[in-house]
C-alpha cells in the first residue's frame, strides 16, 4: 500500500516537470545575478530595475523600517520626495498605491541593498507561483508550461508583484475544495490589491464555501488590525485622503506608455487618446457582460478549474485598472486551456488553443502592441473568454455520458 501510494505520488509529481523546468530556469538566472553582485561581478547600485516597481516595495519597507511609514499616506508629493532623494531622478514616476496593511508582506525587504532586494523578492514570490500554479491540474504539459514565459518575463521586467499576487489567487483557487482554510487565507492576503479579487467573494459564496469565506475575512481582518499598530487609524485614514484619490487621478489623467500597460477597455480607450468620461462609457457595457457570464459559468460550470478560469477572464474584464503584469493567475489556466481537447470538434479545440495563446502572451505584448497604436488585449480577453466558456461547457457535457455510464 505504501509503495503503491509512492508510486502514484512520483507519477503525480513527474507530470509537472516541465513546470518546474521553466519555474527553475527563470529562478537560476536571477540567482546568477544575485551571485554575481555577491562576488563583486555586477554592480549592485546597477540600474536594470530602476524605476521598476520594486521601488514601491523597497522604499515602503524602508519607511517602516526606519518608523516613517506615515510618510507613505501624506501625499504624492511627500512620497515622491522620498522615491527622489533615495534613488534620484532615474526612478522616474512613482506613486505608494498599496493599502496599508500591505507593509506586513514588505516588511523584510530593505534589509538589504536594492537590486539584492529585488532579486529575492523576485526569486521568492516565483518559487510561490510555481507551486501555487502546479496545483490547479494533475498535469502540466510542456507546451503549457513555456506559455508561462511571457508573464514570468513581463514581471521580471517591472520588478513588480505580480509573481506574489497570481501566486495568492491561484492558491485561493487551487486549495478552495482541499484545504478551504489555506485558501481562505491566501484570499485575505491578496487583499492588499483588492481589484484582483473582486469576484473571489461570490464564487465562494455560490459555492456555500463558508470556511474559505470566513477564512478569508478573518484574515483580512488581522492584518488591518495589525497594520494598525504600524501606522495607526492615521494611516487609513491618509491612504483614503491621498492615496486613493491619487489613483483615481492618474486613472483619468496619465498619458504616456502607462495606459499601454492597462488591459482592459478603459485602459486601451486612454492609450488611444479618448477621454477618461469616454473611456470608462466603452468600458462599461463590455465590464457588464463579463459579469452576466461570470454568473452563467457559475450556474452552467461543474468544474472548479472551469469556474476559476470563468473567473479570471470576468475580473480582467470587469476592473479598469489592472496591469499587464498583474495577469499571472490568467496566464496560467490559459496555458492549461492550450491543448488538445478530444471531446471537440477539431476546428473549435485549434480556436480554443489559438485564443489561450494570445492570451497567455497578452502581459508581454500589451505594452508593445499599445505603443504602435493596437491596444488589443481587451478584444483578445474577450474573445477567448467566450470561446473558453463555450468550450468548457462543451467538454463537461461530452464528460457527463461517460459517468453516468460509470455509476
Amino acid at each position: 500500500m505504501i509503495v503503491s501510494e509512492t508510486q502514484e505520488t512520483w507519477r503525480e509529481g513527474w507530470r509537472h516537470w516541465p513546470l518546474a523546468a521553466v519555474i527553475s530556469l527563470v529562478g537560476i538566472v536571477l540567482l546568477a545575478v544575485l551571485f554575481g553582485v555577491m562576488l563583486g561581478l555586477v554592480d549592485p547600485d546597477a540600474d536594470m530595475f530602476a524605476g521598476r516597481n520594486h521601488v514601491n516595495v523597497w522604499l515602503g519597507s524602508s519607511l517602516l523600517l526606519s518608523g516613517n511609514a506615515m510618510e507613505l499616506f501624506r501625499g504624492a508629493e511627500v512620497y515622491s520626495t522620498h522615491v527622489l532623494s533615495v534613488f534620484g531622478v532615474g526612478a522616474g514616476w512613482q506613486h505608494w498605491s498599496y493599502l496599508p496593511h500591505a507593509l506586513l508582506v514588505f516588511a523584510p525587504f530593505s534589509l538589504m541593498p536594492y537590486l539584492p532586494s529585488a532579486l529575492v523578492f523576485l526569486m521568492a514570490t516565483l518559487a510561490l507561483y510555481g507551486h501555487a500554479v502546479s496545483l490547479q491540474d494533475r498535469d502540466f504539459p510542456p507546451f503549457s508550461a513555456l506559455l508561462l514565459l511571457p508573464f514570468l518575463l513581463a514581471n521580471i521586467l517591472a520588478a513588480d508583484s505580480g509573481y506574489l499576487t497570481a501566486a495568492l489567487m491561484l492558491y485561493g483557487l487551487g486549495l478552495r475544495d482541499r484545504h478551504p482554510v489555506l485558501a481562505g487565507i491566501a484570499i485575505g492576503v491578496l487583499t492588499i490589491k483588492p481589484q484582483l479579487g473582486l469576484l473571489l467573494p461570490v464564487l465562494l459564496i455560490f459555492e456555500g464555501n463558508w470556511r474559505t469565506f470566513l477564512a478569508a475575512v478573518a484574515t483580512a481582518l488581522v492584518m488591518v488590525a495589525l497594520s494598525l499598530s504600524l501606522v495607526g487609524v492615521n494611516g487609513w485614514i491618509g491612504y483614503a485622503a491621498f492615496n486613493a484619490p491619487y489613483q483615481i487621478y492618474l486613472m483619468n489623467n496619465l498619458g504616456g506608455f502607462f495606459p499601454n500597460l492597462v488591459p482592459s477597455v478603459f485602459g486601451s480607450m486612454r492609450s488611444l487618446g479618448f477621454p477618461a468620461e469616454a473611456a470608462r462609457l466603452f468600458h462599461l457595457p463590455v465590464a457588464l457582460a463579463a459579469i452576466a457570464a461570470f454568473i452563467w459559468s457559475l450556474m452552467r460550470l461543474q468544474s472548479p478549474l472551469a469556474r476559476s478560469r470563468s473567473l479570471l477572464y470576468a475580473t480582467f474584464l470587469i476592473s479598469p485598472y489592472t496591469q499587464s503584469h498583474d495577469l499571472g493567475a490568467l496566464a496560467a489556466l490559459a496555458a492549461l486551456a492550450a491543448r488538445p481537447e478530444s471531446a471537440l470538434p477539431r476546428s473549435l479545440a485549434m480556436l480554443r488553443i489559438a485564443l489561450s495563446v494570445l492570451v497567455a502572451l497578452v502581459p508581454l505584448i500589451t505594452l508593445l502592441l499599445g505603443l504602435k497604436g493596437l491596444p488589443l488585449a481587451p478584444l483578445v480577453l474577450l474573445l477567448a473568454y467566450g470561446v473558453t466558456l463555450a468550450t468548457d461547457r462543451m467538454i463537461e457535457a461530452s464528460a457527463a455520458p461517460a459517468r453516468v455510464q460509470m455509476a
